[in-house]
This record gives structure tokens, C-alpha cells and sequence, in this order.
């Protein structure tokens, strides 16, 4: 599934795994293609998705330049394409940025 992940703020910004992902993605919006892994999504026992982790691709330093200043209690949006159209998966606010070697991790909270 192409998924990507939507951070408001006063800098806004989409984060891509796959450039197929632009086409949902309006262009006046900052993208970048730096998404590498999305958590499972698990629901909790009243059937909402709690919280989940991305990872992205720090390879290079673009994490740094991206979350220079965390967007911390920003809201975020987990999207996914199904059936050709785009599909909020997870909707829920940035609680941790964390910069971890190559890779950097953000954990949502709904």
C-alpha cells in the first residue's frame, strides 16, 4: 500500500516512501520523499488506533533539516491509497522526534 504521512504546522510538510503518493498530495505542499516504514497499526480494545511510529531515511542529514524544529503537538495524518483513492488511516498529533543513526522516528498520538 502507498502510504504517506501529512504534518501541519507553520511549515507543513508530506512525508513519501513512493512518488506514486504525489498524486493525492496538493502541490503547493512541501514533500519529502524520506518515509521508510510505518508501524502496524493496532487497534486497542475499543477498536481505536492508540498511537503508531514512522520511520524515515536520516541517511543524508535531510531528517535534520526537515525537523530542526520539532513539530511536536502538531497535527498529523497517517494516509493510505486503497482502491484508488486516498483513505486516513491514522489522525492523531506528532509526540516524539527522535534522531536514531540513519534513521529518524516520529511517534503519533491519536
Amino acid at each position: 500500500m502507498i502510504t504517506w504521512l501529512a504534518i501541519a504546522g507553520a511549515e507543513p510538510v508530506v512525508l513519501i516512501a513512493d512518488v506514486r503518493a504525489r498524486q493525492w498530495i496538493a502541490s503547493s505542499l512541501r514533500v519529502a520523499e524520506v518515509l521508510r516504514a510505518v508501524d502496524p497499526l493496532r487497534d486497542s480494545i475499543e477498536g481505536e488506533v492508540a498511537n503508531v511510529s514512522v520511520t524515515c531515511d536520516n541517511e543524508h542529514g535531510q531528517c535534520k533539516g526537515l525537523f530542526a524544529v520539532p513539530p511536536l503537538g502538531m497535527p498529523a495524518t497517517l494516509y493510505g491509497a486503497r482502491s484508488g483513492a486516498a483513505v486516513a488511516l491514522f489522525e492523531g498529533v506528532v509526540e516524539s522526534v527522535s534522531l536514531e543513526g540513519e534513521d529518524c522516528r516520529l511517534g503519533l498520538i491519536a
